[in-house]
């Protein structure tokens, strides 16, 4: 019977290592990071993590450049036309890019998302209003009922940009683990 018991424990062991030096590519197949030179070089001109680029846009478009919101948000990091126009002239870009090019959207929305951590440096806060919008955040701050000090959001009223700003940070986590030779700044 110890036999039995030592066989079948080993084939435990065997299993579970096997799945173990599987789950890595089985997690690189659900997050993938696509547009990878793109995603790098324009984190690293922001001075962004590559991982939180890539979790942005997970979380946002799961890297599908025509992924168009119900709100009007286009491309793999979901800007609205009048944000992605805005930027898209700061940056000195054609006055006719696509908001849909991944090297534009991309550019684009690692400016927009450094902006947003320049006018709230708590990255939560900043993802807030990467979601929610500049506005409802300033609003929120300046409300104790969700902000004690100003800077920082204890309380998110959106259920939306609460989930939102949550799988964003997760997701980013991930990224760190799966990809860490991509060079987060």
């Amino acid at each position: 019977m110890q036999k039995k018991k030592r066989r079948v424990l080993i084939c435990l062991i065997l299993i579970l290592a096997l799945l173990c030096s599987m789950a890595v590519p089985i997690f690189k197949l659900i997050f993938p990071m696509a547009f990878e030179d793109l995603v790098i070089a324009y984190a690293h001109e922001n001075h962004l993590p590559v991982s939180l680029v890539a979790a942005v846009i997970w979380c946002e478009s799961r890297f599908q450049p025509e992924a168009v919101s119900s709100a009007g948000a286009c491309g793999l990091m979901q800007l609205t036309p009048p944000t992605f126009r805005e930027l898209a002239a700061e940056l000195g870009l054609p006055i006719n890019c696509n908001i849909l090019d991944p090297n534009a959207n991309i550019r684009c929305g690692t400016a927009y998302l450094q902006k947003l951590l320049d006018l709230f440096p708590e990255l939560p806060t900043a993802l807030a209003a990467y979601n929610a919008g500049i506005g409802n955040v300033t609003k929120w701050l300046a409300d104790p009922r969700y902000s004690h000090d100003g800077r920082t959001l204890h309380t998110i009223p959106f259920a939306e940009t609460r989930g939102y700003v949550k799988r964003v940070l997760a997701v980013q986590k991930l990224y760190e683990k799966l990809y860490p030779q991509k060079g987060d700044s």
